[in-house]
Protein backbone atom coordinates (compact mmCIF):
# COMPACT_ATOMS: atom_id res chain seq x y z
CA UNK A 1 0.00 0.00 0.00
CA UNK A 2 1.09 3.55 -0.66
CA UNK A 3 1.18 6.30 1.94
CA UNK A 4 -2.44 7.19 1.08
CA UNK A 5 -3.60 3.54 1.42
CA UNK A 6 -3.94 2.85 -2.31
CA UNK A 7 -2.76 -0.41 -3.82
CA UNK A 8 0.46 -0.02 -5.80
CA UNK A 9 1.70 -2.53 -8.36
CA UNK A 10 5.38 -3.38 -8.01
CA UNK A 11 8.10 -5.65 -9.32
CA UNK A 12 10.98 -7.20 -7.37
CA UNK A 13 14.21 -8.78 -8.52
CA UNK A 14 17.24 -9.89 -6.58
CA UNK A 15 19.36 -12.69 -5.30
CA UNK A 16 20.21 -14.12 -1.94
CA UNK A 17 22.47 -16.71 -0.40
CA UNK A 18 21.12 -19.16 2.18
CA UNK A 19 24.00 -20.46 4.29
CA UNK A 20 22.35 -23.73 5.39
CA UNK A 21 22.55 -22.58 9.03
CA UNK A 22 19.53 -20.24 9.09
CA UNK A 23 21.03 -17.02 7.72
CA UNK A 24 20.45 -15.15 4.44
CA UNK A 25 22.34 -12.32 2.76
CA UNK A 26 21.46 -10.68 -0.54
CA UNK A 27 20.45 -7.74 -2.71
CA UNK A 28 16.94 -6.81 -3.80
CA UNK A 29 15.59 -4.18 -6.20
CA UNK A 30 11.96 -3.08 -6.00
CA UNK A 31 10.25 -0.66 -8.34
CA UNK A 32 6.64 0.45 -8.76
CA UNK A 33 4.67 0.86 -11.95
CA UNK A 34 3.51 4.35 -10.98
CA UNK A 35 7.10 5.65 -10.90
CA UNK A 36 6.52 7.44 -7.57
CA UNK A 37 7.65 4.88 -5.02
CA UNK A 38 10.26 2.20 -4.66
CA UNK A 39 13.91 1.86 -5.41
CA UNK A 40 15.67 1.37 -8.70
CA UNK A 41 18.98 0.37 -7.11
CA UNK A 42 19.82 -2.83 -5.26
CA UNK A 43 19.34 -2.65 -1.50
CA UNK A 44 21.26 -5.14 0.68
CA UNK A 45 19.30 -7.32 3.08
CA UNK A 46 19.98 -9.96 5.70
CA UNK A 47 17.62 -12.45 7.23
CA UNK A 48 16.99 -15.59 9.18
CA UNK A 49 15.04 -18.70 8.23
CA UNK A 50 13.95 -22.05 9.61
CA UNK A 51 13.05 -25.18 7.64
CA UNK A 52 10.84 -27.89 9.14
CA UNK A 53 10.99 -31.61 8.35
CA UNK A 54 7.95 -31.22 6.05
CA UNK A 55 9.80 -28.56 3.96
CA UNK A 56 7.89 -25.55 5.38
CA UNK A 57 10.08 -22.45 5.60
CA UNK A 58 9.61 -19.33 7.72
CA UNK A 59 11.82 -16.39 6.76
CA UNK A 60 12.26 -12.86 8.12
CA UNK A 61 14.37 -10.35 6.17
CA UNK A 62 15.54 -6.86 7.12
CA UNK A 63 16.89 -4.55 4.43
CA UNK A 64 19.40 -1.71 4.76
CA UNK A 65 16.55 0.82 5.16
CA UNK A 66 15.24 -1.10 8.19
CA UNK A 67 12.18 -2.53 6.39
CA UNK A 68 11.24 -5.98 7.72
CA UNK A 69 9.49 -8.59 5.55
CA UNK A 70 8.04 -11.94 6.69
CA UNK A 71 7.71 -14.86 4.28
CA UNK A 72 5.87 -18.18 4.46
CA UNK A 73 7.55 -20.62 2.06
CA UNK A 74 7.71 -24.21 0.86
CA UNK A 75 10.71 -25.98 -0.62
CA UNK A 76 10.86 -29.51 -1.95
CA UNK A 77 13.19 -32.13 -0.48
CA UNK A 78 15.89 -31.32 -3.08
CA UNK A 79 15.90 -27.63 -2.07
CA UNK A 80 16.25 -26.44 -5.67
CA UNK A 81 13.21 -24.12 -5.59
CA UNK A 82 11.20 -22.20 -3.01
CA UNK A 83 7.60 -21.04 -3.44
CA UNK A 84 6.87 -18.05 -1.23
CA UNK A 85 4.20 -15.58 -0.14
CA UNK A 86 4.75 -12.35 1.75
CA UNK A 87 3.04 -12.86 5.11
CA UNK A 88 2.83 -9.17 6.06
CA UNK A 89 -0.49 -7.32 6.43
CA UNK A 90 -1.75 -5.38 3.39
CA UNK A 91 0.76 -7.02 1.01
CA UNK A 92 -0.13 -9.39 -1.81
CA UNK A 93 3.10 -10.82 -3.14
CA UNK A 94 4.32 -14.29 -4.01
CA UNK A 95 6.49 -16.18 -6.42
CA UNK A 96 9.12 -18.83 -6.90
CA UNK A 97 12.87 -18.67 -6.39
CA UNK A 98 15.14 -21.14 -8.13
CA UNK A 99 18.61 -22.27 -7.21
CA UNK A 100 21.45 -21.90 -9.70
Amino acid sequence: MSANNEHVAFAVSGSGTYDGKGHIKGLSTTTTTDGKEGSVKPIPYTGVYTVTSDCHVLEVDTDATGAVTHYDEYTGPAGTAVSFVDADDNVVSGGTQTRD
